[in-house]
């Protein structure tokens, strides 16, 4: 500033005596000062840059522990590299004025130069531009691709310059493909798998890491063993590159905040571990795009190196005591699982079926504990499942044609009754797989199923036993007073648990729910409430309670160890899709928070028919049945209840002591379900017994009547059939999934 945009050419040659007077400079810096001082006209200094360069790579090195953190070198990026460019193009737009006497050679090179010019390219490019240089031959179909790459490579490797040498290897991988060389593909794809690895363990906030997406290389991998074309893989090594893909940035968070076993000899390596966790991954759970906020420690590549070393050294203590100490590392580092530790934690009954997108195929790994090895294939799809829509309230029965021949494939690999375990990929998170029909019946009937966005996050988890039967529970319903069923709901669901504490209206608070979840331990968390949406900022989603909105972002102060939690109300399994199967909603809240599984609405829910399913479901858990049972038994009985046993299930519901603040409500909703079986006599009947008990002006009223003109419009015009089924369409029936442990 002072030579180039002050002109006090005096001054800064004072400050630059200074600086140039340390014994211990880096290279770079003392050229940096040379080419200042040749701009402030002292002639002696332009030869002696000139005699420095072109510079090492290396000459930085050690610069950044005394640099401020306001310099634009990002941490996933070698800021060494990036200084010594900034010092060559300084010395690039000075050397012009240097006077003849400067070498030609001086003034031209750059760091690449020595192997750049044997492809004609300009002196000084750098390694990025060497690449697009690359990209173009590859384009018109130059040889010269694979040479340029490859010297990139090795350039880059020599330097640490990991973006520039994934990126490399990644062009070198598609030409590999292009000539159909196979092993040297399977080679370039898992070279650029770690070294992605290596980028993300150098990044300390949650949304890069998940921007540094390991899923494409991994896919392609998959491919190459489902397709017996990467010999150098067995199947086993297609799960583990799945798991590596899937939900890394959520493991991590995992490892990072909770606490695995570890003997009490080795407290003291505990300790200092806990002394080196500043500058890990933070707001892993809730990323923000674009809207990150730093602190200096977590940028700062000096403090992230240190600490990252000092890390790494008591880990590599703690794997030396003995398998313990590897097993917490491991869990520490977010590490995925391993093909052997999944098929170890698995039960004889129940699949691991991971689901692997490539193009116009669906990669299936399927894992057994009775099998050595996994059984991989692939499935093609005739249409795209990113097209599918929710079923709707008057769809047909059969939903989900295009995903049959998949689902068909996956279940010949389960006999009936065994729980599957699904890891969708994609979009597919958030379908109904469960309502897609085999052979005639929707796959969750014939197999009790779950999905998790990852298997590895259940591995410790598996690996305890879970409590026998639900006991305790914290149960809120209808703050707002206008979900009768819900509140219905409520009061049954408690009068089916042994030890159940229920808060309707009024009482259903913020307050007494965060409360209660820091002072008790519950196996069952229920919200019966509305839930609002924000697509754009999941975090912001909200349940609605009698005082104020609970954010997803609010579940990250609490602690829902072993809880299920249900949460009945619409489009509560809504998520942002981001790369890597990074799912961002309250489903991920709330496993990071603690739970053991949740269970979450996919759409918009119908109030009758989420009650009587939630009927079921409580029933079955209070027999000591597993969740995913229990939620099978209720999906199937909803969807064969008929408008006979659904108005006599109604009845029930509304006769209940606690229900009679809201039995004008509940009666309004089984004159709806009267006209729906098409006893248009009976549903008027119902109404004009209600209009009879309810107050003029009251909003109740209003909406009787209104449902009364249009039981007129259509009286007459149907018929009664109470024996079809009520809710045959999955909309009414499928709207829950259970996401996590299915036990």
């Amino acid at each position: 500033m002072l030579v180039s945009d002050l002109n006090r050419r005096e001054e800064a040659l004072e400050e630059l005596a200074q600086v140039t007077a340390r014994p211990d400079l880096p290279r770079a810096v003392t050229c940096l000062a040379l080419v200042l001082k040749a701009a402030a006209g002292e002639r002696l200094s332009g030869p002696a840059a000139a005699r420095m360069m072109p510079l090492d790579l290396r000459s930085a090195t050690g610069l950044f522990d005394e640099l401020p953190t306001w310099l634009p070198f990002g941490s996933h990026y070698p800021q060494e590299i990036a200084f010594v460019r900034l010092v060559e193009q300084r010395f690039a737009a000075v050397a012009g004025t240097l006077g003849p006497g400067l070498p030609a050679l001086a003034r031209a090179r750059g760091m690449h130069s020595t192997f750049l010019d044997l492809y004609d390219m300009p002196a000084a490019h750098d390694l990025r531009q060497a690449l697009q240089r690359a990209r173009e031959c590859e384009e018109a179909g130059a040889p010269a691709a694979r040479d340029i790459a490859q010297e990139v490579v090795a350039a880059a490797r020599s330097t640490g310059d990991l973006p520039n040498e994934a990126e490399a290897r990644r062009l070198l991988a598609r030409i590999a493909e292009a000539e159909r060389r196979w092993a040297d593909l399977t080679a370039e794809l898992l070279a650029v798998v770690d070294l992605v690895e290596r980028m993300r363990e150098r990044v300390g906030d949650g949304d890069t890491r998940i921007e540094l997406d390991l899923t494409p290389s991994c896919a392609q991998l998959i491919e190459l063993v489902v397709d017996g074309r990467a010999s150098a893989l067995a199947p086993a090594r297609a799960v583990e590159l799945a798991e590596r893909s899937r939900s890394r940035l959520l493991l991590e968070v995992f490892g990072s905040s909770v606490s695995h076993a570890l003997p009490v000899q080795l407290a003291e390596l505990r300790d200092r571990e806990a002394g080196t966790e500043q500058g890990r991954v933070r707001e892993g759970v809730l990323p923000r795009p674009g809207g990150t906020d730093f602190t200096p420690r977590d940028i700062h590549p000096a403090l992230q190196r240190r600490r990252r070393a000092d890390r790494e050294a008591v880990w590599a203590e703690l794997e030396a005591t003995g398998p313990l100490g590897a097993a917490y590392v491991r869990h520490r580092r977010g590490a995925p699982a391993t093909f052997e530790e999944l098929r170890a934690v698995l039960p004889p009954d129940v699949v691991l079926c991971e689901l692997v997108r490539r193009g116009p195929r669906m990669l299936v790994l399927v894992v057994r504990a009775d099998r050595p090895a996994p059984t991989v294939f692939a499935v093609p799809l005739d249409e795209d499942p990113d097209l599918l829509r929710p079923p709707a309230p008057d769809g047909p029965a059969r939903w989900g044609e295009p995903l049959e021949p998949l689902l068909r494939a996956v279940a010949e690999h389960s006999e009936p009754g065994e729980t599957l375990w699904l890891v969708p990929d994609g979009p597919l998170h958030d379908l109904p797989l469960h309502a897609v029909e085999v052979d005639g019946t929707p796959l969750g009937e014939r197999n009790p199923l779950c999905v998790t966005p990852s298997a590895s996050l259940l591995r410790h988890r598996l690996g305890q036993d879970p409590d026998a039967g639900v006991r305790r529970a914290l149960i809120m319903a209808d703050p707002d007073g206008d979900l009768p069923h819900a509140r219905a709901e409520a009061h049954l669901i408690g009068g089916l648990l042994p030890d159940a504490e229920v808060h309707t209206g009024t009482s259903a608070t913020r307050r007494r729910l965060l409360e209660r979840l820091s002072s008790e331990s519950y196996h069952v968390l229920h919200l019966a409430c509305h839930y609002g949406v924000d697509r754009t900022r999941p975090s912001g989603s909200a349940i609605r309670l009698a005082d104020a909105r609970l954010t997803v972002e609010d579940f990250l102060s609490v602690r829902l160890d072993g809880s299920l939690v249900v949460v009945s109300g619409c489009e509560t399994g809504a998520q942002q899709y981001r790369k890597g199967n990074e799912l961002i909603g309250l489903g991920r809240a709330l496993l990071s928070a603690g739970a053991r599984g949740v269970i979450v609405s996919q759409w918009a829910v119908n109030d009758v028919s989420t009650a009587l399913l939630m009927a079921v479901l409580y029933r079955e858990l209070g027999r000591g049945r597993p969740v995913v049972t229990a939620l099978s038994t209720a999906r199937s009985q909803v969807r064969a209840m008929s408008f006979q046993d659904a108005v006599e299930r109604c009845e029930r519901l509304r006769s209940l002591s606690a229900n009679r603040p809201v039995s004008a409500r509940l009666g309004h909703d089984l004159a709806q379900l009267r006209l729906r079986a098409g006893d248009s006599a009976g549903a008027l009947e119902e109404i004009a017994r209600l209009l009879s008990e309810t107050g003029h002006g009251t909003e109740e009223r209003r909406a009787l009547t209104d449902l009364r003109r249009q039981v007129r419009f259509l009286d007459g015009r149907l018929d009664a059939d109470y024996a079809q089924p009520a809710f045959a369409s999955p909309f009414f029936w499928a709207p829950f999934t259970l996401v996590g442990d299915w036990r």
